[in-house]
């Protein structure tokens, strides 16, 4: 099941979203993890940015967009994560410390 989550998700997803399906999947098959896990930093929601600055996940992401914060490996991962609404596993980014600063900052900038 991991691996078909890899093989179907796999180019759209993080590098350290694979390097945990694959250490998964190893660990699976022998009990144990034969690939270590990547070392991944606290992540935000857009949801937990929008509350911090009294918004909506859906202008997050167009902030985002506008101002090219989606860029993996530097303002956060792109990651698979349970939908809110279904059972359904979903892609999304997260952001990282310096991608919710920056988030910020232009919802800030957009205020004034």
């Amino acid at each position: 099941m991991v691996l078909k989550i890899q093989e179907k998700h796999g180019k759209n997803l993080s590098k350290q979203a694979n390097q945990t399906l694959l250490a998964y999947s190893t660990k699976l098959l022998t009990g144990q993890f034969l690939i270590e896990l990547p070392r991944v930093d606290k992540l935000y929601s857009a949801t937990e940015i929008a509350e911090m600055v009294g918004s909506n996940k859906a202008m997050v992401g167009r902030i985002a967009n506008a101002n090219n914060l989606k860029i993996d490996g530097v303002y956060g991962m792109t990651v698979m994560d349970k939908s809110p609404y279904s059972s359904k596993e979903v892609i999304c980014f997260k952001y990282n410390e310096f991608g919710k600063e920056a988030l910020i900052k232009a919802f800030n900038s957009k205020k004034s």
